[in-house]
């Protein structure tokens, strides 16, 4: 029980740097910007889209790296990797809704 609880507390680490790198503050420029255009939510929806899924592959793929650094090969180490994975998942499909929350 208390091994799930770390395994939650390292895999917050690399999302929590993904989720502050990947959101560019467009949101507030959203919020701010008083004329929207058709064109502009377009741009920026690309823009994050686009940014999130770089981001998201990079951290997919650097998961067995993170882990393998900060942890001892043991039967966990798999699974903090298949978390890791499964967050960035569920963080890219948020995104979806940022611009559409922003507005």
């Amino acid at each position: 029980m208390p091994d799930d609880f770390g395994m939650i507390i390292s895999a917050s680490i690399p999302i929590g740097l993904m989720i502050i790198f990947q959101e560019m503050s467009i949101g507030s420029v959203i919020i701010r910007k008083k004329n929207l255009s058709k064109n502009d939510i377009n741009s920026f929806f690309t823009l994050l889209i686009g940014f999130a899924t770089l981001l998201s592959l990079i951290t997919f793929f650097i998961a067995p790296l993170y882990v393998s650094y900060f942890t001892i090969e043991t039967e966990n180490s798999a699974k903090l990797i298949t978390l890791i994975r499964v967050l960035v998942g569920t963080i890219l499909l948020t995104n979806l809704f940022l611009i559409s929350n922003s507005l």
